[in-house]
């Protein structure tokens, strides 16, 4: 495994086990789990965030200000582990 994958398994670990560790309605828990799944190992999403909500939306029952809501509490997560 190279730096960048072992870079990306170990903030979507440390994402993930944080997550865990967090009370969450189940729709904020997916929507978590989608945005640490689509992490590159740069800590940007693989995808735009506009696009990820539009996939998740079709699935939720969400507002885009849901999505981003979640997305801001993952972002606070990822700075504090710096």
């Amino acid at each position: 495994m190279d730096d960048r994958s072992q870079a990306q398994e170990s903030l979507q670990e440390s994402l993930r086990w944080q997550l865990e560790m967090t009370r969450l309605v189940d729709s904020d828990r997916i929507i978590a789990l989608a945005i640490i799944d689509s992490i590159e190992p740069t800590g940007f999403l693989s995808v735009s965030a506009q696009d990820l909500y539009s996939t998740l939306a079709t699935e939720l029952d969400i507002e885009f200000e849901d999505f981003e809501a979640v997305r801001q509490m993952l972002q606070e997560r990822v700075w504090m582990q710096d």
